[in-house]
């Protein structure tokens, strides 16, 4: 029987051992993970950043490029409407002329 319990005994401590060891693995695997976790939680929020940062910096371009095809618009259009008073004031002294009148024309 004192054999028996030297073996048992043996045993539980070669048990305790492989479980200790077990858990040390477990553990070492949660410490990983929460790492693992941690990195992606920060390269999440870096993400996050840099996307808010592009779509601003897009944002303020389209914005630009909007202001100067306004200002390009705007600049096509009074030349067009130049040219239109142009024509139409050479006409009516064309019209004028046909008449026999005259447009005053002051001479600087």
């Amino acid at each position: 029987m004192a054999g028996n319990t030297k073996d048992d005994w043996r045993d539980g401590a070669v048990l305790g051992f492989k479980m200790l060891a077990k858990f040390k693995e477990f553990s070492k695997f949660l410490q990983s993970w929460k790492r693992d976790q941690a990195m992606c939680l920060e390269l999440k929020s870096q993400e996050d950043r840099c996307f808010a940062r592009s779509r601003k910096r897009h944002q303020t371009e389209m914005k630009e490029e909007m202001h100067y095809a306004n200002k390009q618009l705007m600049m096509l259009r009074r030349a067009a409407l130049k040219h239109l008073l142009s024509t139409e004031h050479l006409q009516y002294q064309l019209e004028f002329n046909h008449l026999g009148m005259s447009f005053y024309a002051e001479r600087l």
